[in-house]
């Protein structure tokens, strides 16, 4: 059963989101817990970068039509990324901004914001659970999970991943 979501900020005013069986959403790791941290132009970021574009351009030519990403530094920011480097290609491609708490904003998040279908802040500020609660909320609204995970059994990754298996969810795991 899914739980309700109230928003504290939701830039379609309530309106349903597309179907889950239309959505895609990212889960991953934060520059702390990357191998190359914050450094963006190490190798194997930018191969991670790549991977997240193709991976998006399958989901979008197997139906999917929606990627719901987290917004947090790393992982999220980079598939957001990716998945709107594919609008040139597939103008109805949609991204979803979920953020567990109203944003603080930086120039980065706001150029993404700004191409973005939708932006949701599904809390005020930031509590214990809102983290918990947005990625349940990623789990609820999705039929596929990409999952760029180091292997760890702890932290928000895992726990996502974790709830998408037991939700019976696609899981597409890109290791680091």
């Amino acid at each position: 059963m899914m739980a309700h979501f109230p928003c504290a900020f939701d830039s379609c005013n309530g309106a349903p989101l597309p179907s889950r069986e239309m959505c895609v959403s990212f889960t991953g790791h934060r520059p702390s817990s990357l191998p190359w941290g914050s450094d963006e132009s190490d190798a194997r970021c930018v191969e991670l970068k790549s991977k997240l574009r193709s991976v998006a351009d399958e989901c979008f030519s197997k139906g999917f039509r929606y990627f719901l990403s987290g917004m947090a530094a790393g992982v999220d920011i980079y598939a957001a990324e990716a998945v709107l480097a594919l609008k040139e290609k597939y103008p109805n491609i949609g991204l979803i901004c979920v953020y567990p708490y109203m944003p603080v904003g930086n120039m980065r998040t706001g150029r993404i914001e700004h191409s973005a279908a939708r932006v949701m802040a599904l809390g005020e500020r930031f509590d214990n659970y809102c983290m918990m609660r947005r990625n349940r909320f990623l789990v609820e609204h999705s039929s596929r999970i990409i999952c760029v995970s180091s292997g760890r059994s702890s932290g928000g990754t895992a726990a996502t991943m974790r709830m998408a298996m037991q939700e019976g969810l696609e899981l597409t795991v890109i290791g680091v």
